[in-house]
């Protein structure tokens, strides 16, 4: 790890961060796609299921496109879209355009959330996804506040009576 001066405010720096320690300043503009190796040629494209179909009916229609188009069994394609459930997955990969569009509209017309990926372009980055149950509730927030406004007169009575 070598050391570099920041444009910016001119102090040292590591040559792998992002930014600038001390000021913010961004060290390397191309930093989310520096690994990024583009795929050329005809067969470049990728269909991915991007989540579990939220129906059953759409569901039942993805399952059975996945066994007929894929040659999957039936517990390969649940497997496969309880794994969609968390990210996405690719369905076949290697495929031409006209190849690749056939496939994507077989899954479409069966109701399954599918998607369409060139490897000659890079993919935006992704936000990490929330973890289940992580979130504020209406009721925590409520509570939360509730309890500040508790702990807020319980000081101001302290207060009062030490220094009234």
């Amino acid at each position: 790890m070598a050391l570099i001066s920041c444009p910016e405010c001119g102090k040292e720096v590591s040559d792998r961060a992002p930014a600038c320690i001390h000021c913010g300043y961004p060290l390397s503009s191309a930093a989310p796609y520096a690994d990024f190796r583009p795929i050329t040629g005809p067969n470049r494209f990728t269909v991915r299921l991007t989540a579990r179909p939220a129906y059953p009916d759409a569901r039942s229609r993805t399952l059975r496109a996945l066994m007929k188009e894929l040659g999957l069994s039936r517990e390969q394609g649940i497997r496969l879209l309880e794994q969609a459930r968390r990210e996405p997955v690719p369905l076949r990969e290697g495929l031409t355009e006209e190849e690749a569009l056939a496939l994507l509209e077989v899954f479409r017309r069966a109701g399954a959330p599918v998607q369409l990926v060139d490897g000659a372009v890079p993919e935006p980055p992704q936000l990490p996804s929330p973890v289940p149950g992580d979130a504020l509730t209406f009721t925590s927030v409520v509570f939360a506040t509730l309890t500040a406004l508790v702990i807020w007169s319980l000081l101001s009575l302290l207060f009062t009576s030490l220094f009234g």
